[in-house]
């Protein structure tokens, strides 16, 4: 209810921009969901431009529009992925191929990104 409480504290001034940093991480898989498909539906009747810090490639593919894959030290842009799935989402677009392939793109974006990371 805390995390609920805290998006529509931040939304109801109907900012240009909202900053989500990690926003479900304490959350149990259920109700995380629940939150995910809450904050959709708040997006789409605001519209306003969200950016999403996550580190749930499936979270990241669920919510965007575009996902930005950073590297590590010093912070660069390694890859940037568009999602082109037609608007409204639905939980069952967890189901589709296309999901799928973006969720694997950006893994295999990620995994590369680990695997050159020197070892210190």
């Amino acid at each position: 209810m805390r995390q609920r409480a805290n998006l529509v504290r931040t939304l109801v001034i109907e900012p240009d921009v909202v900053l989500l940093d990690e926003p479900f991480p304490t959350l149990d898989a259920h109700t995380r969901e629940f939150m995910r498909a809450e904050l959709l539906y708040i997006w789409r009747s605001n519209m306003s431009t969200a950016i999403m810090v996550t580190h749930q490639l499936d979270e990241a593919v669920f919510l965007a529009d575009k996902v930005v894959v950073l590297g590590g030290d010093p912070g660069r842009l390694v890859s940037l992925i568009d999602v082109s799935f037609g608007h409204p989402w639905s939980v069952d677009l967890k189901h589709d191929p296309e999901f799928h392939r973006i969720t694997n793109q950006v893994w295999g974006v990620k995994e590369g990104e680990v695997r050159s990371a020197p070892v210190t």
